[in-house]
């Protein structure tokens, strides 16, 4: 069987720490304040080969395929998380006497760390999905498992909400394989585990439907155990 569905909306995002080798390393962020994720694709065009008789008619035309390269991810956020920001630029944490992180300053240079991007979307028609055993929704489920950090965005101070932007983009030869989160489920009761199909090392994006809830947003950072 094939399932199709449209998406619709954003109710979650996950940024987590990645090392140099593209492993999950380190801290995560659930959030829901962004009010956009926009993707677009680069690509190298293929080669044209058009050769010209001695008359100068055109004797034939071969063109090649193009080929995609990368995934250009632009992400809008709505509310300040200073880990966030710490995660996704190259943006150092501020401090206040108590320890609590209360804000971020940007630095020159680039980041040093790249992460991953999940991002749960909505799906029309299905916002009630069956009851099971254990807890049901009907989500879109993106996944960017290797992103390159970018640099924040320009935004303005005004009478109006003030959003901020980060840029990134992503890579191929993730080890992502599975993932560390309980993303799908693993049978009829909607036990939620990992990805059943693993993230091709080739993959810059990963796309599926699921019937497990997305996470619950929190401020700041938790340690991946």
């Amino acid at each position: 069987m094939t399932k199709c569905m449209p998406f619709a909306q954003g109710r979650r995002l996950r940024i987590t720490e990645l090392d140099n080798c593209g492993n999950p390393n380190g801290r995560y962020v659930v959030s829901k304040g962004f009010v956009s994720v926009g993707l677009s694709s680069e690509s190298v065009s293929g080669t044209t080969i058009e050769p010209v008789n001695a008359n100068g008619d055109l004797c034939y035309s071969l063109r090649s395929k193009d080929q995609f390269t990368r995934h250009t991810i632009e992400i809008e956020f709505c509310e300040v998380d200073p880990t966030l920001f710490n995660l996704v630029t190259n943006a150092e944490l501020v401090e206040d006497w108590q320890g609590d992180e209360v804000g971020f300053q940007t630095l020159e240079g680039a980041a040093d760390s790249n992460y991953a991007l999940e991002v749960w979307a909505g799906v029309p028609g299905e916002d009630c999905p069956p009851e099971s055993e254990n807890p049901a929704d009907s989500l879109g489920y993106i996944l960017f498992p290797w992103v390159n950090p970018g640099v924040l965005g320009d935004f303005t101070v005004k009478n109006d909400a003030i959003n901020f932007t980060v840029a990134g983009f992503t890579s191929a030869g993730s080890p992502w394989d599975v993932g560390p989160y309980d993303v799908m489920a693993q049978d009829a009761s909607n036990t939620p585990g990992p990805l059943i199909t693993p993230v091709n090392s080739l993959a810059h994006a990963y796309l599926a439907w699921t019937s497990v809830p997305a996470p619950d947003p929190f401020c700041g950072a938790v340690i991946l155990s």
